[in-house]
């Protein structure tokens, strides 16, 4: 079982599979004579730091002039998305997440009290309403466990406070405007904003949900902590 990780980012571990590059390999080590795993971000081995360097994070929705060349290149011969995948010390994959982009950062966050680690993998969309999305998980059992899917956006942001429980909660928004598709027949839908926090307590985590009317935009500032579940 992969419990009680301590964290080490490093360029070594298994090599990248065929047509991808290792952008990113996080060693996650026990104590003496237990296993060693690797987590590690994938991307297009075409997509070197120096071609990501003028690409942009938002890929090549909205390429910099000085990229278009490469970009109309890259988008015609369709960059592998990347990969955020657990393998073992041998190469073994043990799980795999496909991420909805190219180009994406691997970064972690501890905030559960105890000594675990989360892992924070992000990528960017532009596009007249532009997304920077962020999926958290956690190694377990030699699975990616899925902890929350955040968006920051024009209707969309998040943020982490002090817990209760001595680590962080991650405080999510969310503004939703008109009728969702398909409503009931008997549903009464308005302007809503959604205040969700994701909790870790006696070694789960738990998500609350709080509605309230009008719908949010994204101004930079984030209602305060107490309007939160």
């Amino acid at each position: 079982m992969l419990t009680a990780l301590s964290v080490l980012i490093t360029l070594q571990g298994p090599a990248a599979p065929l047509g991808y590059r290792l952008a990113t390999s996080i060693r996650l080590a026990h104590g003496p004579g237990t296993a060693v795993a690797y987590l590690q971000l994938l991307e297009d081995k075409r997509l070197t730091d120096s071609v990501v360097a003028q690409i942009g994070e938002n890929a090549w929705q909205f390429p910099r002039q000085e990229c278009a060349p490469l970009c109309a290149a890259l988008t015609a011969d369709s960059a592998r998305n990347a990969v955020l995948r657990l393998v073992s010390a041998k190469g073994i994959q043990l799980a795999a997440l496909p991420l909805g982009s190219a180009i994406a950062t691997l970064t972690t966050q501890r905030l559960r009290s105890d000594s675990e680690t989360d892992y924070f993998a992000t990528i960017a969309l532009g596009g007249a309403y532009a997304h920077v999305y962020t999926t958290v998980v956690e190694v377990l059992d030699d699975t990616l466990a899925d902890v929350a899917d955040l968006d920051n956006s024009l209707h969309s942001t998040w943020r982490l406070a002090p817990s209760s429980s001595r680590g962080q909660d991650i405080l999510e928004v969310y503004g939703l405007y008109g009728p969702p598709r398909n409503p009931p027949r008997d549903t009464v839908w308005t302007d809503s904003t959604f205040l969700t926090r994701h909790h870790f307590a006696s070694g789960h985590w738990h998500t609350y949900t709080r509605a309230l009317p009008g719908a949010w935009e994204n101004d930079g500032v984030i209602p305060p902590r107490d309007s939160f579940p």
